[in-house]
Formats: structure tokens, sequence, C-alpha cells
């Protein structure tokens, strides 16, 4: 008998179960546990912000439900994006996190999409807890499964509207109605030759019969074709949660308070009693025109009214911090007994770093506290503090958690309002929000030894904001010194869960290493360039976020990592993530390289960049030259949690032993099923023997047994005749089991074969010497040491005695060793010192431009139609964003104006620059682009608003009220501890031409180098003056002042953005 004779009787041998399925409906008989639809209720919640804490508790774990089903649905569709005539158009949006806050948004939650998916994912995997077996062996299935699909049964073509590069082909339901596709499908699956080994593995892996499995086909295309008929609503989404990622972490404050005034709209216009008005607009490419200025320009007037303000002089500039300095009542300024001498971060020493956990809580409609199980807490955060720890220990970095307020009666300030408050509680800044520094004064603890962690609010309702932190972070104003992350980020319902690939805990070390100094690698600003955006050496240039190139690869790859190479046992993950520093060799591929002009590769798993969970599981790590930055930065912005850091490192006392669980009977993994049946210690299969779990399989490494009959009880749907053979856990791999491993499978190579990698560039020139600052700028007139670095409502970086407005007098920031530190962190200087005797900085200066232009539109449809304000609106900011590059959310208009004739519409607009100096090309640039808007406005909006009729500059450049705010300080900047030479952290001009390549030019480019000296941020705000006199709109008419702009004493930027001090 030849060897294709043996595999067939193995298969089937293999195989006589499957068919007992009676019908195609009949899960009962397969063995596999679906309840019945009665037992399995769909929650179909209307109003996710009324409801109740044990509705919200059920919503939550329906969404989880479905999230355990992405990359499935993604190993479903990707064969069928391969088609003639097809398009991938579909998969980036196949994640977990993006169809779970898709099916949540309220035109959403209630369709019967959601709960078609709900009950495909019940049908598939069952009720928690899932077999973990059963994750990568039903994504090879349907992957298999719907590449026969594609080969054998008729397509048919999809588009989508105003698209025509995202059409999409799908099975024919008029050829092929559900019944003929099952049985096609059922038919392959009983073939040898055709689906035969997936049915092996579906039946093995998740007890799932040739029907039911086949049965599920129809229903999984008819999801897909539904998913991809709403792709603009997921194209939102996904949208959404990228904006999300730059304005949570970019902002100056009023970005992040645009984006809540936009969400209050949302939540204003879905708890109305028409909550259908919502779905006219947000299915349309154009949805975010309900997040324009127009709508939030009133919810703005107070916040901006405050930031109105400038001081005349540094002095006012003092007692105007001083007077908005609010000392916390548990706040610690104390440095470590002097007994402890903290060691410099350049030999990175090992930290202990405490965090202190706020769960916000709210009164829930029926009388009790909310949210469901937040009296868990504490257990779902060990959960969190154990994972953080494992990956984040390169780094030298570890926590331990100090308290956990999770009680309404101990601490009354956590009990809020209603969900309605504790769902915007992160993203105002009214009083009893947490952007407010006198609600969160007295709500830090321990601050800023320990790093406060505030949790509330779910990621679905904020506008897809998992967490946010601050850089440059803040020990002296409380309200930007913290960390916050969302409900949904810690408890097991959400993303703090292994089938969610513990994506919650690598939320949490994202945004607790922004806190400690690090951006993101693919950088702060929205708009694509190859520039080295986050000034660590080692970091490869990225064209934007992974997601926005090699997503579906990535996918793929990620998935075969995790399942392939590491069996899916976290326990070897995480001994691979804590390992060490570096980019893994896995992570090292050619075919993802957005920026093919620059040495190095993107990073799939780097903990600084956006990507689908199960590339973190896969490839996550940092760089040497990440963790270096982390500890500079923090050794120079936060002092106190760095020295005690390290003396808690030094002195902590190990934990006391944990009293040892009841004995349980040892499991050796290699004799029991991924059923957990014993396996047989000899049986046969055709004509071989074996002994427990063995290769048998030809399609994969996954060992399999014939169990033990009367210790299964799944064993009971076979006649005493059968076999019942089961596969083992994807732990028991053959090198485990002392087995031959089956020939063939190896880990998947590169999708493309990796070209030999550039030679490594010549070592970076060691940076310039110090400044040579005198002593006496060093010192505070009242004998306080300056900091080398330091901040000032966000401007900065500042160096020992140094002027951040312009002033003549000089000032700093004193280290906390001064005795009134806590009430007077920033002094004065000596009267005598001056800018050019301490060789400091001025800070850089901000400058307001502002210009008009006509559009040939007849205004009189905008006084008789809201739709068309609003639309034109949109398309004015979305052509602004693009010529000044700059994200959407930077750009407000608020009105427009008729000219002498209504033929024509005219608008004016502001644009604020952070300069340095009146050379700056960014002027000359601003000044060519307003006398050519003519030219450079797209020919799609002169197709639809007509063409620019005239444009132009209509004022002198002019110093707005204030100046925007510059960010954290890079590792090179001039420091006391200054890295050795050749330290990865130290990143000067030359080094970086040589390690991470140039990128767009200076003039093109707001944010880029210009002489030397990184301009940090330009903030664009265009403001329409009207004077059209429509009533609807006659509320809204205002002037915004320059979202740019801050008063003294206003707070930092939310952002990753750095910049040097000039010499």
């Amino acid at each position: 008998m030849n060897l294709f004779g043996i595999q067939c009787i193995h298969f089937l041998v293999l195989l006589v179960h499957f068919s007992q399925a009676s019908s195609i409906g009949s899960s009962e008989q397969t063995g596999f546990y679906v309840r019945e639809a009665a037992q399995r209720p769909f929650l179909a919640l209307k109003d996710t912000i009324h409801a109740s804490s044990t509705d919200i508790q059920q919503f939550n774990e329906q969404g989880l439900n479905l999230a355990v089903i992405a990359y499935p649905l993604f190993g479903a569709a990707e064969p069928l994006s391969q088609a003639l005539g097809s398009s991938n158009a579909l998969l980036p949006y196949l994640t977990p996190i993006i169809l779970r806050l898709y099916t949540s948004r309220p035109q959403r939650a209630t369709s019967a999409l959601f709960k078609q998916l709900y009950e495909v994912s019940w049908s598939l995997l069952g009720p928690p807890p899932i077999p973990k077996a059963c994750h990568y062996d039903l994504y090879i299935a349907l992957r298999e499964t719907f590449t026969w699909v594609r080969d054998n049964i008729a397509l048919q073509l999809q588009e989508v509207s105003g698209q025509p590069q995202a059409s999409a082909m799908w099975p024919d339901m008029a050829k092929y109605p559900a019944q003929r596709l099952a049985a096609a499908v059922a038919d392959a699956l009983a073939n040898p030759a055709k689906l035969g080994k997936t049915a092996m593995l579906v039946s093995g892996s998740c007890g799932l019969a040739v029907g039911d499995f086949a049965a599920l086909i129809p229903n999984i295309s008819v999801a897909l074709k539904k998913l991809h008929a709403d792709l603009p609503l997921l194209q939102d989404v996904g949208n959404k949660i990228y904006e999300a990622h730059y304005e949570a972490e970019q902002s100056n404050g009023n970005s992040l308070n645009n984006m809540l005034s936009s969400r209050r709209h949302v939540l204003a216009t879905t708890s109305s009693s028409k909550p259908a008005a919502l779905d006219v607009i947000t299915t349309d490419d154009d949805e975010r025109l309900l997040h324009s200025s127009i709508l939030r320009a009133d919810s703005m007037k107070d916040i901006d009214a405050k930031q109105q303000t400038d001081d005349a002089s540094s002095s006012d500039d003092l007692r105007s911090r001083g007077r908005l300095l609010l000392t916390t009542t548990d706040s610690v300024y104390s440095m470590p007994p002097s007994t402890f001498t903290p060691a410099a971060p350049a030999t990175m020493p090992a930290l202990l770093m405490p965090l202190v956990f706020h769960i916000m809580l709210y009164q829930d409609s029926n009388g009790t506290i909310g949210p469901s199980q937040y009296d868990q807490a504490p257990a779902f955060i060990d959960r969190m503090i154990r994972q953080l720890n494992l990956i984040s220990k390169p780094t030298n970095v570890q926590f331990f958690v100090k308290e956990i307020r999770n009680d309404a009666s101990t601490y009354p300030l956590l009990l809020l309002s209603s969900r309605s408050s504790w769902l915007d509680f992160a993203f105002c800044s009214s009083t009893g929000c947490l952007r407010d520094r006198e609600t969160t004064s007295p709500l830090v603890s321990d601050w800023p030894r320990s790093i406060n962690i505030f949790v509330a609010s779910e990621s679905y309702m904020v506008s897809d904001v998992l967490g946010y932190a601050f850089v440059p972070t803040s020990d002296v104003y409380p309200d930007y010194g913290f960390v916050f992350v969302t409900w949904d980020c810690v408890s097991t319902s959400g993303y703090n869960s292994d089938i969610l690939y513990n994506y919650g805990a690598v939320v949490l070390m994202h945004e607790i290493f922004h806190h400690l100094g690090l951006r993101h690698t693919f950088g702060s600003s929205s708009v694509y360039s190859c520039n080295n955006d986050d000034y660590v050496i080692d970091t490869p240039v990225t064209n934007g976020t992974v997601s926005s190139s090699v997503f579906s690869s990535a996918v793929k790859y990620c998935l075969d990592i995790f399942w392939v190479k590491y069996g899916g046992d976290w326990n070897v993950a995480y001994q691979r993530m804590a390992s060490g520093l570096g980019i893994p060799e896995t992570d090292m591929n050619a075919w993802a390289d957005s920026c093919p002009g620059n040495p190095g590769y993107d990073e799939l798993g780097n903990y600084m960049t956006y990507n689908t969970a199960v590339c973190f599981a896969a490839l996550g790590h940092f760089t040497e030259g990440q963790a270096q930055r982390a500890h500079y930065f923090t050794a120079e912005v936060n002092p106190i949690l760095y020295a005690w850091g390290q003396y808690y490192a030094a002195t902590a006392v190990p934990p006391p032993p944990q009293s040892s669980p009841p004995p349980s009977p040892w499991i050796d993994i290699c004799q029991v099923s991924s059923n957990g049946c014993p396996c047989k210690s000899n049986w046969t299969l055709g004509i071989k023997h074996f002994s427990g779990c063995n290769s048998i399989y030809t399609n994969t490494d996954r060992l399999g047994c014939e169990v033990v009959r009367s210790s299964c009880p799944s064993c009971s749907r076979y006649n005493s005749s059968q076999q019942c053979i089961q596969t083992c856990d994807w732990t028991a791999t053959p090198q485990r089991c002392n087995v031959s491993q089956r020939t063939g499978l190896k880990l998947p190579p590169p999708l493309r074969p990796n070209t030999p990698r550039p030679p490594s560039p010549p070592p970076a020139p060691p940076p310039p010497p110090p400044r040579s600052v005198p002593e006496a700028c060093k010192v505070a007139a009242n004998g306080c040491t300056c900091r080398s670095i330091w901040y000032q409502g966000g401007k900065g970086p500042g160096s020992y005695c140094s002027s951040l407005n312009g002033s003549s007098n000089l000032w700093c920031q004193v280290t906390p060793t001064c005795t009134d530190y806590a009430s007077n962190p920033y002094q004065q200087c000596a009267s005598s010192l001056t800018a050019s005797q301490c060789r400091s900085s001025n800070g850089y200066n901000s400058l307001a431009f502002k210009g008009n232009l006509t559009i040939n539109y007849t205004c009189w449809v905008l006084e008789n139609s809201d739709t068309s304000v609003i639309l034109l609106v949109g398309a004015l900011e979305s052509e602004l964003v693009r010529i000044f590059n700059v994200s959407r959310r930077s750009v407000i208009i608020t009105d427009l104006a008729c000219e002498s004739t209504t033929s024509y519409t005219a608008a004016m607009y502001v644009t604020n620059f952070l300069v340095a100096g009146d050379s700056d090309p960014k002027v000359a640039y601003a000044t060519n682009a307003s006398n050519h808007l003519k030219d450079l406005i797209s020919s799609s909006f002169t197709s639809k608003w007509g063409s620019v009729v005239s444009s132009g500059q209509v004022q002198d450049i002019a110093p707005p009220v204030g100046a925007p705010p510059v960010d954290a300080p890079r590792v090179n900047e001039p420091t006391a501890n200054a890295p050795p030479v050749g330290a990865a952290a130290v990143d000067n001009g030359a080094s970086r031409s040589q390690s991470k390549g140039g990128g767009l030019s200076v003039p093109a480019i707001v944010g880029m180098s210009v002489a030397g000296v990184v301009v940090v941020l330009a903030v664009i705000t265009a403001i329409v003056v009207t004077k059209i006199h429509i009533r609807k709109l006659k509320a809204r008419q205002a002037v915004a002042p320059s979202s740019g702009t801050v008063q003294s004493g206003s707070t930092p930027f939310r952002t990753n953005q750095v910049a040097p001090i000039p010499p």
C-alpha cells in the first residue's frame, strides 16, 4: 500500500464521526456545546449612556464574544479578497478592537448584523472559557474553507458607493442559497482530496462536526458581505481611532476639549428621543462634519476665554503661576533618606515605581454603584501588573501597586453622579472633571512619587480612546501628571483577557512609558513622514503606523508567529519578551518597510507603535535607546519619582511567600487531550501504533491521541465501535512530547524573502560639548538649585536660568530639595543676569498669520441650508488640513460670510505657527500658500464648491496672545547627567541623518527640523468671520480664539513631540 493509501485510511478512520450530525442544524448531537437561541439571548441595547450597569456588563460581554472571532473572520475574508475583481479594503477593519467599537456604535448596537455576528461567534466557539486550541485552528480552517469557496463557488461583485477601488467578491447567494452552499462545503469537508484536513482541524480543536461547521459558512459569508457594505462606517471607526491616537496624546488641551465637545454632541444626539437622526451623516464619509468646530464653538467659549490673558512680565508670570498651582492633599516632594544616593540615569539603575489606581465610580440608574464588577478591580489590576512587569523587565523598570482606591465610602470623591458624568470624566475640563485642577488635586495620592492612574469610561463611548498620558509629564500640576485608561482596558470583559491577547496590559504600559518620556515610533504628527519622529536612534523610521502600511500581511504573520512558533503558550511568549532589549529577528522583515530608503524595517511589535493585538504577543519589545530615554527623561523631569524608584528597588522587602494552593494531581500535557481527557498509553490508527499525544495529522504539527472513552464525556457522540480521537493542547509540541515532527510544516517564511540588510551606519559622532553655563546661572536668587531642563505651563524647555516669554528677567524651576518647592517651584534668578550671559533660550515664538479667500459659490444657498453649511465647512477644513499639513482637529471654522454679491462666499482664517525666529521657512511658506490657494485647492473641492476667486494675506504677521507650549526634552538636551558618548539615546542631527533618514522638505511639512532647531508644533486654526444672518447659527457666531494660544501658566501639551534647546 502506498503512502497516499495509508493517509486515506487514517483520514477515513478520523472522519467517521463527522457524519453523525443528523442535520446541518442539529448541534446537540455533535458533542459541541451550543445553547439553543432561547438560552443565549442577545441584548439589543438602545441607550448605552443611561442603561444600568448590569445591562452594560452584558453588552460588554457581547462585544467580547464578537471581538474574539475578528481574526477568524479575517481568515475567511482574505482568500475572497484575492479573487479577480476583489480588493482587500475590508481586511484592515477585521480586528478585535475595530469590530468591538463598530458594533458598540449607537447606530449598530441594536442591529441585526451585531446579533448575527454574536450568534456566529457563539456557534463557533461556545461560551467562555474558549478552548485555547480552537483559536488558531479556527482561523486556519476558515481560511482554507473560503479558499475552496473562492475557487469552486460562483461569486458576485459588491461595490461601495464612491470607492471604486474597494469592491469585493462574495458567494452568489442567488445561485448558491444557504442550504446549497452549506451542502457543497460539507461535501468538500468529507472529501480527503478537498477539505478533509480542514475537517480534522475543526473537529479536533473546536468540537464541531462537519454539518455544524458547514452550516455556518453561509452565515459568515452574509455577515462579511454586510460588513463590506458598511465599509464607510468601519472606515470612520478606524479613522477615529487613528485621530484619537494623535489627539489624546498630542494636544495642548484644546484638541482634547474639541474632541470632548464633539463627543458631547454625539452623546446628546444619541440620547435624544430621535436617535436615528445621527444615522443620516454617520454612515457617510462626511460623518466627521458632525464633529466640526461649528458644533463645538459654544462649548469651548469658557475654555477659550480663560486662555486669553498674557502676562506682562516675568514677575507677573510667576505670580500667575503661583495662583494656579494647587498643593495636593497628599503630595510628596521629599527625596529618599540622605543615606541613599541615587545613581545617574546613564547606569540605567533598577527602578521599582509605585502605582496608585483610582477606580472612578458612578451612581447607577437603579440606585446601586457602577460599573459592574468594580469590586473585582484589585484582581483585574493584579493580573495586568504581573504582565506589565514581565514585558517591561528589560528596561530595568518594574512596578508595584501601592494602593487601589475603589471604595466610595472611604473615598467619596470617587463616586460620580451618573454614568454620563463617568463617561465624560476624563475628557472634560469643567468643575468635576479630571482635567480640572481643583478636582484632580485632592484625588491624587502620594504624588508625584507615585504614578497615579485613573480608570473611568469605556472606549466605545469616548471617541475610541483607550488611554492617554502627558509628555512632558508634570511634577508641579497634578492635572498634567497622571495616566488614564478606560475601564474596558482593566476589566476582563474587555481587553484584559487572554482571548484578546492581553491588550489591556499593553495599553497600560504604552501610556506609562509616555509618562516616562517615550514618544510614538511613528511621530506625533498625523501627516505621514519618513523622519526621525521619536528621537530615539535605534528605532527605524516608519511612514505612519503599522495599520496604515502592511496591516493585512502583519496579521497573518503575527498569528503564525504566536501560534506556530510559540504554540500559543503565553509562558513562552513572556519569556521571550522579558529576555532583553532590541528588535527581535522575527520583527525584521523586508516586506514591512514603509521607508525603503532608510536603514531597518517597520517594527510590528514595538510597544510605542499601534498595531493589532496579536503582534505585541508575538513580537512585543522595546529598544535599548527607548529604555535609555525613559531613564534620562524621568531623571530630569520627575526626579522625585526617579529617586524613590531606585530607593524602593534597592530596599524593598521581598513579598512573603504565598500560601500554597490545595494539592492537585500533576498533569502531563503529553498524556491528555485539549479537552482534558486522558490519552490511551497505547493505541493504533490504521496500521500505525502510538502512545499518548503523537503526530497523526499531515497538515499541522499539532499532536493528537485516542482518549479513554469512559473518562471523556465528549466521546458520548461516538458509537462504541468508533475511536474517540482528539487533538492535544498546543503546548504539547513534538519537542516536549519527544515524538517525531511532521515534515513539511515549519514557521512560515517572510511573505517576501528578506533582502540582505544594509550595513550598519557608522558610529554616531560624539555629541557637541555641553554649554558652558556660569555657576551663577544655575541657582535662583534665593540660593535654590535650578533644574538643567524644565518646563512651565507647557512652555519650554528651559535650561537653568532662562526666560520663556522673551522677558529680560530670568527665572527657573528649582529642584525639589528647595524647602518651599511644593508652593513655589519657579523662582526668580538674580536680576543682574542676562539671557546672553547664561546662554539660555527664550523659547519659541508663536506667530499668527491671517489670510482670506473667496469662493465662487452662491452664498444664498448657505442662508437656507444648514446641511450645506456643514458640508462646506468640512470640505474647507479638509483642504486647509492638507495644504498646511496638520491634523483635522487643528482646523476650526466657525462661520462663513457673503461677499458684496451673493454669488460669492468669503472666508477668513488665522494660522498659528511656532517658529524659530523670523527667518523660519514656515513664515515664507505660509505667505506663499495664502497667495496661491487658487492653485493649491484640490479639483475635488472646486468641482463641488466652485473655484477660488482670490486669496491672500490680510495683515502682517503678529504674535498672538500667549505662545503654544513646547514639549518633552530630547536626550541630548543640556543636562546635568549627559549620556555617554555614542549611547543610543544620544540623538543629534548628524547621527539622525545616517541612521534615520531625511524625509519631506521643511517648507512642506510643519514641525520638521529647521536650521538645526526642531520646531515642535504648528497649530493651524481657521477662523471664518461671518455676516450671514442665519437664526440657527446665530448662537454659534463668535470669532473663536486661536486654539494654539495659551496664557502664561496654562497646561502643557499632551504629546510626545520633543525639541532641543538652541545653543
